[in-house]
């Protein structure tokens, strides 16, 4: 079970700023048009309100592996960021070149 200062910790947690991963693998060969797109949408990532710090990096040693690292202001602020894209189609257009989609995982700064 849970601790009682486990929840508060949690509840404190959800008013810090979110940091998230979004990583990615691209389909042979299309690691140029994969690096290509996000040259030109990450500056508009980088300007959306909430986003405060955005560094995409490669994989050293597999190339095609991708990871997008991001501090959001609040994981709300991301929220609406990602439905946008969604709805704009951008992510499906994205996830085509791409070996099995995104995987997104979200991180809640805590004070230790």
């Amino acid at each position: 079970g849970t601790r009682p200062n486990d929840e508060i910790i949690v509840q404190a947690a959800r008013n810090e700023p979110c940091l998230i991963t979004v990583e990615f693998t691209a389909r042979p060969g299309e690691a140029p048009v994969l690096i290509g797109a996000l040259k030109k949408s990450l500056p508009q990532t980088r300007s959306w309100a909430g986003c405060e710090q955005l560094e995409f990096t490669v994989n050293s040693q597999k190339p095609d592996e991708m990871m997008i690292v991001m501090l959001w202001r609040t994981r709300a602020d991301y929220e609406t960021y990602r439905a946008w894209r969604e709805s704009s189609g951008d992510l499906g257009r994205f996830e085509r070149v791409t070996v099995s989609g995104l995987t997104t995982r979200f991180f809640d700064k805590i004070e230790i």
